[in-house]
């Protein structure tokens, strides 16, 4: 459930081309949980309410790894058991999202 609220959402922003990739990202062909245009995504979830998750650097080695072949943006989604989530990005990642928001915004108002 999780990955098609993630799919949608990126859908809804101008990603039309995000799906959910075949029995979880398992194949070797298929690699991440959800991917679009601009993102590779992994995802976590607990199955039921919790009020924390435990990271592993593992999987953000492994979503970094796999965006760097595919030449998009690398992400975690966490989720505690609940309909929303969580986005875990690299600084340099976030950091140049908010930079292009920035210079959208001046030319908006340009």
């Amino acid at each position: 459930m999780q990955e098609r609220r993630i799919t949608k959402s990126l859908k809804q922003i101008g990603e039309e081309q995000a799906r959910t990739q075949m029995v979880s990202g398992a194949l070797w062909i298929a690699k991440s949980d959800v991917v679009s245009e601009s993102f590779q995504i992994e995802c976590k979830t607990k199955e039921k309410a919790s009020k924390s998750i435990a990271v592993k650097k593992e999987w953000l080695d492994k979503i970094d790894e796999e965006a760097f072949e595919n030449g998009k943006l690398p992400a975690l989604v966490i989720s505690f058991g609940t309909r929303t989530d969580y986005f875990v990005l690299r600084d340099r990642d976030f950091l140049a999202l908010y930079e292009e928001l920035i210079e959208l915004r001046k030319a908006v108002k340009e």
